[in-house]
């Protein structure tokens, strides 16, 4: 529409919704504010040394894994078969969940001071290969015998091939069985060359074998 002097009104400016103090949209509060990174920091991994005397062989060492590796914050676990420790990297804010987590397996976890903490770097590294049914006593097998005579001690000594025994709770499964048995004078274990050797009185190795029916 034309205004009384024949000229066009002008047209009005456009305004921004954003800008109009009556505007509710959520993008207004957007082109305002300033954002500031938030900086995320990684949680400390601390380590604690622990004393397992119940741990001696592959089998324990399985079970603290996966026992441990449920946990949430396990970082690290650093196994030392030979010296019966276990040192845990971790990020919890205590370490009772660690301690009470070995103990429901039945073994009691001691801590150590880090300085007291035995070094490993020259102990044998345990061989994944022979985890076997290690302190399965009724799977104790013998591959082989051999007996010879013993004259030192007047009797004889057999030679006891068991390719299963690989760690000191099979030789004191063993053990229990033979010490004080009538005519048995020694016992003599290599778990490196899984060997025993027996001393003996007997006619034959048939009452060393009785214990352990598995035994070839």
């Amino acid at each position: 529409m034309s205004n009384c002097c024949g000229h066009e009104p002008a047209p009005k400016k456009a305004q921004d919704s954003c800008c109009n103090s009556t505007a509710t949209s959520p993008e207004c509060g957007l082109k305002s504010a300033v954002f500031n990174p938030v900086k995320l920091t990684k949680p400390q991994v601390r380590q604690i040394a622990l004393k397992i005397e119940a741990m001696d062989c592959l089998t324990e060492e399985r079970l603290i894994r996966q026992k441990l590796k449920a946990l949430n914050g396990i970082s690290s676990l650093d196994f030392d078969l030979s010296n019966r420790t276990l040192l845990v990297g971790h990020t919890l804010s205590s370490e009772t969940p660690i301690i009470e987590a070995i103990k429901s397996l039945d073994m009691q976890a001691e801590p150590l001071e880090r300085s007291k903490h035995p070094t490993s770097c020259c102990a044998p590294k345990p061989n994944p290969v022979a985890a076997v049914s290690c302190c399965g006593g009724s799977t104790i097998k013998t591959a082989h015998t051999h007996t010879t005579p013993s004259a030192s001690q007047g009797g004889q000594l057999s030679i006891f091939k068991i390719e299963q025994m690989d760690c000191p709770a099979e030789e004191g499964l063993i053990r229990n069985k033979l010490e004080g048995m009538a005519g048995v004078q020694s016992l003599e274990f290599n778990l490196l060359k899984r060997t025993l050797g027996v001393r003996h009185l007997l006619p034959s190795e048939e009452p060393i074998k009785k214990p352990f029916p598995h035994w070839a």
